[in-house]
């Protein structure tokens, strides 16, 4: 797909993808627009997005990718949902994104999981409460 098409029509795909999602129409536009994200990795997470089938909350997940300040931040938003498209092939179905804090995370039918592309965290108290306020929680990091 991303050797294969332009710009303009990975655009123009993510924006209808995003639109039969439902609830995500909201952000879609800052998504495929943002000076921050580029084609390939808007398609990516358009795709990865699509895999999840009936998952509910995905606009979640699109407003904050769809924020992102920068290219290293949109880089992670793409890393994540390849992740999450992943955990829900392989490991468990994701029922629905969730908010806990500003933190999107998973709910699956064994309790809230978050994934993270990164190789290591600094353990504070914000982090704790995060986790511990996930009943049956699971974090999954890269590291």
């Amino acid at each position: 797909m991303l050797r294969d098409k332009t710009a303009a029509q990975l655009e123009k795909e993510g924006r209808d993808a995003l639109a039969t999602m439902g609830g995500v129409r909201g952000h879609n536009r800052c998504l495929l627009r943002d000076a921050q994200s580029y084609a390939d990795g808007q398609a990516v997470i358009v795709e990865a997005l699509k895999s999840l089938g009936t998952t509910s909350g995905r606009e979640i997940f699109v407003a904050g990718a769809a924020h992102a300040q920068s290219i290293e931040m949109g880089f992670f938003y793409r890393r994540q949902a390849e992740l999450i498209a992943g955990f829900d092939k392989r490991i468990a179905p994701v029922h629905a994104f969730v908010r806990m804090g500003d933190a999107p995370m998973l709910q699956t039918g064994k309790g809230t999981v978050s994934i993270l592309p990164v190789d290591y965290l600094f353990w504070s108290p914000p982090l704790e409460g995060l986790v511990s306020g996930a009943r049956g929680g699971q974090m999954w990091i890269t590291g």
